[in-house]
């Protein structure tokens, strides 16, 4: 028996190891309690890499803020902040002052969590907008600021600043190439409730957009990735790309910067027994991947950004994939103990993510390209779109966690673990050939295996800070928050 604990440790300890994680920052907190209704975010000063922390339970907040080698600077608390809201949909630091920007569902009313490290307080203040009947599409953070962008149903879109306690729009664009008008409209729907009875949606009323923010430097899933409207960011460029899932991928190119605009519009591949019933696209680096599929084939077309084609892929229902790395997956099986199963057949493939939402996703790793490819079904009985709090009218509220909408890594996180996607891996050289190999683990694979090593974990967060990955988490045994770098 004392063998196999040796033993055990040792296959864990280089396990760990080999995952090249630090511990780079540990404090105590012996103020919150051993329950594990907590939740924990972060946000960066990106002009003096200043890093605040901020550790929530129940109506308690501590905020503690760290200079660029983790060194604490400052350390703050407070009771009794006033309930509403249930997403976190940005912030803005000037200075030593965070705010934290927090929104209800319908994003009509806001409330400012005001941390003011050099003053020493913390307070919150609210404030409505109706942002002039445009629907709300998503916020970014640049350079310490909250932009946020609305679109009308006439596809002009516009670009908001934060200030203060109001949004001011800086910059309209009309889309007018855009020829599908209804194309934003079907991207309603971050806020839908689904009936248990009948498995359908219903609308809450609500006019926001579905569109999904993207991360590329992490893994993301299918499910996210299936969005017929994405939202990159790199920098002060914001990258919009919208599918009309008939002929185009619209990419608008927009710069924050200098409030400007430019279009690019990518053709589909076309089928080749018969025309392609779904369609989708992803944006990595400096190329574009589109993919489309039927019950009888599929195709994946690689171009620049300039429009230049790179690579195409092609499968069709009777023959196996020549370029695939991995079985083909299908997660969520409503099987007893079974989550899992692989598919032998390629038709059975081309049916399942055919009858779905489409999508790809797109990870460079030791220069080498990794994808995955495949598909995304809501079920029958489907778990709701969550307000993400348990009391929806209290912003700290946390047994299910609030909706972190800034940061699109942890929401991917979120999403990667939970996934109920059909797909296969591949992978390829930086010029797109396909080579032999197993499949490694990546990121989020190697911090749940942390997570299943720290059983006491809680506050579970996952971010970047001056582009380093970090997976920050408060130990209920030991009292203290950590941050490990992966």
């Amino acid at each position: 028996m004392t063998f196999i604990k040796s033993l055990s440790f040792l296959i864990l300890f280089v396990s760990l190891n080999a995952f090249c994680q630090k511990t780079v920052l540990t404090f105590e907190n012996d103020e919150v309690s051993k329950r594990l209704t907590k939740e924990s975010y972060t946000f960066s000063n990106t002009e003096n890499n200043d890093l605040a922390i901020l550790l929530i339970e129940d109506k308690k907040a501590f905020a503690y803020l760290f200079d660029k080698d983790f060194n604490q600077k400052s350390k703050l608390e407070t009771k009794g902040l006033k309930n509403k809201y249930n997403e976190v949909v940005g912030y803005a630091v000037d200075n030593l002052n965070y705010r934290v920007l927090y929104a209800n569902d319908k994003k009509d009313k806001f409330a400012v969590l005001n941390i003011d490290f050099g003053l020493g307080s913390m307070d919150i203040s609210e404030f409505k907008m109706d942002f002039d009947g445009e629907i709300y599409l998503s916020t970014v953070n640049y350079n310490n600021q909250i932009f946020l962008f609305t679109a009308e149903d006439n596809l002009e879109l516009s670009i908001w600043t934060f200030n203060n306690l109001s949004f001011n729009k800086a910059k309209t664009f009309t889309l007018d190439d855009l020829k599908d008008k209804s194309l934003l409209k079907k991207n309603y729907g971050v806020h839908v409730a689904f009936s248990n009875n009948i498995g359908k949606p219903f609308w809450l009323g609500t006019k926001v957009s579905g569109i999904s923010k993207i991360d590329q430097r992490i893994p993301n899933a299918i499910e996210v990735t299936s969005s017929l409207g994405k939202l990159y960011q790199t920098k002060n460029k914001v990258y919009l790309t919208l599918e009309n899932e008939e002929d185009k991928t619209y990419f608008y190119d927009i710069d924050i910067e200098n409030y400007e605009i430019d279009l690019k519009i990518f053709d589909y591949p076309e089928g080749t027994i018969e025309p392609f019933k779904k369609f989708n696209s992803y944006i990595y680096e400096d190329k574009i991947y589109q993919i489309a599929s039927s019950k009888q084939e599929m195709k994946l077309l690689i171009n620049t950004l300039s429009g230049e084609l790179v690579k195409s892929f092609y499968i069709d229902k009777e023959h196996p994939i020549t370029f695939k790395n991995s079985p083909i997956i299908q997660e969520g099986v409503a099987t007893p103990f079974i989550s899992t199963r692989e598919l032998e057949e390629t038709q059975k493939y081309l049916r399942k993510i055919s009858s779905g939402n489409l999508g790809i996703t797109v990870i460079k790793t030791k220069n080498n390209y990794h994808t995955s490819m495949g598909g995304y079904k809501i079920t029958k009985n489907p778990t709701p779109i969550p307000s993400n709090s348990s009391d929806p009218f209290n912003p700290f509220s946390t047994p299910t966690g609030t909706f972190v909408s800034y940061n699109p890594t942890y929401s991917a996180y979120n999403t990667y673990t939970k996934t109920k996607s059909t797909y296969f891996h591949s992978i390829f050289d930086l010029e797109f050939n396909h080579l032999k190999g197993e499949v490694e683990e990546n990121i989020f694979d190697k911090i749940d295996a942390l997570k299943k090593v720290k059983k006491y974990s809680t506050a579970d967060y996952v971010f970047f800070h001056d582009n380093t990955l970090y997976y920050g988490y408060f130990d209920l045994k030991e009292g203290n928050y950590n941050l490990i770098t992966f």
